[in-house]
């Protein structure tokens, strides 16, 4: 009865655990269904697109001038409204002109009295060399009419340059515009004391055309440089556009004007500088732009998206899933960034889809399911994002 007993209990605990480690094996079952991540996946895509950058500018006056008083005076008038647009020439302040006035008077009647002068020199020394060749007076006498002729005629030159520094002192008793443009903030107001040591009267600025400068750093400068010898394009060609601070593009293409002669080796930078036609004064002095930097021409380019590169010791790398939904880990090779895209060189073939999105919670190997999300070039079709590039399809054949 005892060894009867002994076996049924035996039967009973071996029964349980059966019964235990089926239902276990059933939860790790359920668990490893659950833990199947979904991710956002993106086809690698395989278009036309152009030699592109994007880039921080600020918007330069095309000139920039301060006007000052050249002259000391009290001020008579301010022709103008703060802010407005001015024309060239047109009078912006008036310097007391009384003692400028006197100043040329004096000036004049002085010049007037030396040219007298030189008039009695040159008749006195027309008779002494007229008696000195009939032996009538001496050598000494000649030369004393000739020193006087000379001296006289010195005199008169300087009196003639004293009214010339008197006219001239006169005119800057009128301050002009030197172009047409904006004037800003006038420091001071009629009636006040001005001269050569005050500060600037106001600034006036020239927005139309408008420059537009930024720094490109040596491997941007080296794909532009590459990029001009491959296909032979000077700067001139190059499309320069601009992304305003509310995010719309300015319509209006500008062209490269100038490029600095040598990299700062403060911050291994190269000075550009571009100019926009500005008609409407949408562009402001001082303005922060996007600026873009594109090739007219364009070339046929493996894209991902940005957000699928990853980076480790060996270097730059991709998550890809396969037709059998597992994840991969492509290592890869990148050139240029075209908005929110970057060329792949190697590693990659078009259609290969790239996760974009839940990359932290998969890794090689393990299975997941997967979103299909359109590429980036599909997205700019349907956006008016400015900063992302203009990408052409090509169907098959063509």
């Amino acid at each position: 009865m005892c060894a009867k007993s002994l076996f049924r209990l035996i039967f009973s605990f071996l029964s349980i655990f059966s019964i235990l480690f089926l239902f276990s094996g059933c939860e790790k079952n359920v668990v490893s269904e659950a833990i199947v991540s979904e991710v956002i996946v993106t086809p690698v895509i395989f278009e036309n697109v152009a030699f592109s950058f994007n880039i921080v500018g600020q918007a330069i006056a095309y000139d920039n001038v301060d006007l000052i008083a050249r002259v000391e005076g009290f001020l008579e008038q301010r022709n103008f409204i703060e802010g407005r647009k001015v024309k060239k020439n047109d009078l912006l302040f008036v310097i007391e002109k009384t003692q400028y006035d006197a100043n040329v008077t004096i000036a004049k009647s002085s010049l007037a009295a030396k040219k007298a002068e030189l008039d009695r020199a040159v008749i006195e020394y027309n008779r002494k060399y007229s008696l000195f060749q009939k032996n009538a007076v001496s050598q000494q006498q000649v030369d004393d009419v000739t020193y006087q002729k000379a001296a006289a005629e010195a005199n008169m030159l300087e009196a003639a340059a004293q009214l010339q520094l008197a006219e001239l002192n006169l005119s800057y008793t009128e301050i002009r515009s030197p172009f047409d443009g904006r004037i800003g903030f006038a420091n001071y107001s009629v009636g006040n004391l001005v001269g050569p040591s005050s500060k600037t009267l106001a600034n006036v600025v020239r927005t139309d055309p408008m420059k537009v400068q930024f720094s490109i750093n040596e491997k941007m400068l080296v794909d532009v440089l590459l990029e001009k010898v491959k296909k032979r394009v000077s700067n001139s060609k190059l499309k320069i556009k601009a992304v305003l601070p509310n995010g719309t593009m300015y319509d209006k293409t500008g062209k490269i004007e100038f490029t600095d002669n040598k990299i700062n080796p403060m911050t291994g930078t190269i000075l550009i500088r571009a100019v926009f036609e500005n008609p409407d004064n949408i562009l402001t002095p001082g303005q922060y732009l996007k600026v873009i930097v594109e090739d007219p021409e364009t070339k046929k380019a493996l894209l991902v998206p940005r957000s699928a590169i990853q980076e480790d010791q060996a270097g730059k790398f991709v998550l890809t899933v396969d037709k059998e939904n597992k994840v991969a880990s492509n290592h890869i090779i990148t050139g240029g960034d075209f908005g929110g895209n970057t060329v792949v060189s190697s590693g990659l073939s078009e259609g290969e889809l790239v996760i974009t999105e839940g990359l932290q919670k998969v890794r090689p190997n393990s299975k997941v399911k997967i979103v299909i999300d359109k590429p980036l070039s599909e997205k700019t079709l349907e956006s008016d994002e400015p900063s992302l590039p203009k990408t052409e399809k090509k169907e098959a054949g063509k």
